[in-house]
């Protein structure tokens, strides 16, 4: 079936009003983006997150100096051995 030149002109102006659940939706998601980045400093914290505190600069140290700085293999917590750096 061929399509005339003008019902493809009316097709790309637009799909017409916006539905209000659209609207809505967007409405909350930009609720949850703008209280999620407001407050992502309180998440991640953990009962661990104390005790491995000097794991990750030592595991930043040891990537950074291309697998050389093996300080966090000799100072680093038996228990922390389990997480990995």
């Amino acid at each position: 079936m061929a399509t005339s030149p003008g019902s493809l002109q009316r097709r790309a102006k637009g799909c017409g009003p916006l539905d209000a659940e659209i609207v809505a939706a967007a409405a909350l998601l930009s609720a949850v983006l703008v209280v999620g980045l407001a407050t992502a400093a309180d998440y991640g914290l953990t009962v661990d997150e104390f005790n491995t505190d000097d794991y990750g600069p030592k595991a930043l140290a040891w990537y950074t100096s291309g697998l050389r700085d093996r300080s966090q293999f000799e100072t680093v917590e038996f228990s922390l051995w389990y997480y990995g750096p």
